[in-house]
């Protein structure tokens, strides 16, 4: 019979694991990979009201590469993933001074006080990397997360894991923005019980009036 249409290209293949298969960490920490370097380099907090400005993932990505761990909470194994970004961060940053090239900006998202951020990117298991690059997004799949292999991943392994652009940043109302739209609810159901009381008064008021014309 007719060959069954290809649904999905096999370069998104790789990418859409990341919908169902965490990463994992190794048990030992730190790190024991031998390779890796004393340096370390600051390790940004990504949040909702933050991750777009500083990133521009999907708006020209001006402020370079990304190279962003995805974890819920506070738990041991953010902590050590949070360690780890540091060291892999300090290695990427040195090869780049060798090299005279830009290093990808390391970073941590908790998507448990970012819920968002993980529905914008699909993220159905944690942890989760994923490296922004020129308003693409290449997730990282397979083995564990070591230093060596995220200093791969960053530098060139990127590029073998499937590729998907951006998805477009959803509004989020920043703190004052939801204060404001709290305050124009309040109002807005203040006027409507005054409302309704005013109706309940004019009809008995109304009531009132009829009466005491039948009366007279």
């Amino acid at each position: 019979g007719p060959a069954m249409p290809r649904l999905v290209p096999p370069r998104l293949l790789p990418a859409l694991l990341l919908l169902a298969l965490p990463a994992t960490l190794p048990a030992a920490s730190p790190d024991p990979d031998p390779a890796a370097g004393p340096r370390q380099a600051p390790v940004r907090t990504l949040d909702e009201s933050n991750f777009e400005r500083l990133t521009q993932a999907a708006t020209g990505a001006t402020t370079g590469a990304w190279l962003v761990a995805f974890c819920e909470g506070d738990g041991p194994d953010c902590r050590r993933l949070r360690r780890l970004l540091a060291r892999v961060g300090g290695t990427l940053l040195q090869d780049a001074e060798d090299r005279g090239t830009a290093a990808a900006t390391v970073a941590v998202v908790d998507v448990e006080s970012s819920p968002w951020l993980g529905k914008r990117f699909g993220l159905h298991a944690l942890p989760a990397v994923l490296f922004f690059r020129k308003g693409a997004m290449h997730p990282y799949v397979g083995e564990a997360l070591t230093h060596d292999r995220l200093v791969r991943f960053a530098q060139r392994g990127y590029a073998s894991s499937g590729k998907v652009s951006v998805p477009p940043e959803p509004h989020v109302a920043d703190s004052h923005e939801r204060t404001f739209m709290l305050a124009c609810g309040g109002v807005a159901a203040v006027s409507v019980v005054l409302y309704a009381v005013d109706l309940v008064l004019q009809r008995g008021r109304g009531g009132r009036a009829k009466r005491g014309k039948k009366a007279s």
